[in-house]
């Protein structure tokens, strides 16, 4: 702040022309909370069909910024399937208010999914899980 000396910008360009040098400081990184979810909130839209399944969550929120979603697919053994991110669109207006991502190619069996949101600092939210089938 020019009026007062206070140090406002969270992020310092040492080497304006080099991009390799914009960094966030450390006290924006070292203030910043993990996403959150409403308390209600889960899973709330599978659509299961013969070899895939759709999924729907709702955006979380952050005291920085959602910047995307991961979410992970496990079998009934705990192996890990498949992982698929998705931005949260947040600069779309207005913002939608469900994530969707899409998991193929899959066999017949029992599924696990987990959801989490993340922040622009890769902090993870807890996640928001459900099981589904494939016949």
């Amino acid at each position: 702040d020019l009026f007062s000396g206070e140090r406002l910008a969270e992020y310092e360009l040492s080497e304006f022309q080099n991009p390799e040098k914009f960094i966030y400081t450390a006290e924006r990184k070292t203030r910043c909370n993990t996403p959150f979810w409403d308390k209600d909130a889960r899973i709330d839209s599978i659509r299961v069909g013969a070899n895939s399944v759709e999924i729907a969550v709702p955006q979380a929120h952050d005291d920085e910024n959602v910047e995307s979603y991961r979410f992970e697919l496990y079998d009934k053994n705990g192996e890990r399937k498949d992982t698929v991110y998705r931005l949260s669109l947040t600069f779309y207006r207005p913002i939608p208010e469900k994530i969707v991502a899409t998991f193929e190619n899959l066999e017949a069996g029992e599924y696990k999914v987990y959801c989490y949101a993340v922040n622009s600092w890769e902090k993870s939210s807890l996640p928001l899980k459900s099981t589904f089938t494939i016949e």
